[in-house]
């Protein structure tokens, strides 16, 4: 894969998971506060749980290992950027995680359910051209 073929791949990714993410409807979430000798009062989050989601990269894996590289390469030389997402390396954090590629969801503020539906569609983007990845999302 050539660079150009690399930034390629990321935009149309980013662009068809961009959309997915803005189309998906989050579940709300009603807060409501008891105080003492008051009436509760509710508050409604349209978005949704607040979270994080990403896209792992593992450095062993060959194909892997290239596209990042590209991708990298291109920011740095200003040919792209990378937008709201970040693409930052981990260097072997312990027993449980190798050294990999993460690429954060940075869109829409604090929606998990947003932000993994993301991750979701990049990473199948990315198997169906053949780049092994996984995404992963966690709760706030």
């Amino acid at each position: 894969m050539t660079q150009k073929e690399a930034v390629l791949l990321w935009e149309r990714a980013y662009g068809i998971a961009y959309a997915h993410g803005a189309n998906t409807l989050p579940r709300p979430m009603v807060f409501t506060t008891h105080i003492s000798g008051q009436k509760p009062t509710s508050d409604i989050v349209t978005e949704g749980m607040c979270g994080f989601a990403w896209v792992t990269f593992y450095y062993r894996n060959k194909e892997c290992r290239e596209f990042c590289k590209h991708i990298m390469t291109a920011q740095t030389e200003h040919q792209m950027t990378i937008r709201d997402s970040s693409m930052r390396y981990h260097q072997n954090q312990g027993r449980d995680e190798p050294a990999c590629w993460k690429v954060w969801v940075g869109d829409y503020n604090q929606s998990m359910e947003r932000k993994s539906s993301f991750a979701k569609a990049f990473m199948a983007i990315m198997q169906m051209a053949g780049i092994p990845c996984t995404a992963g999302e966690r709760m706030d």
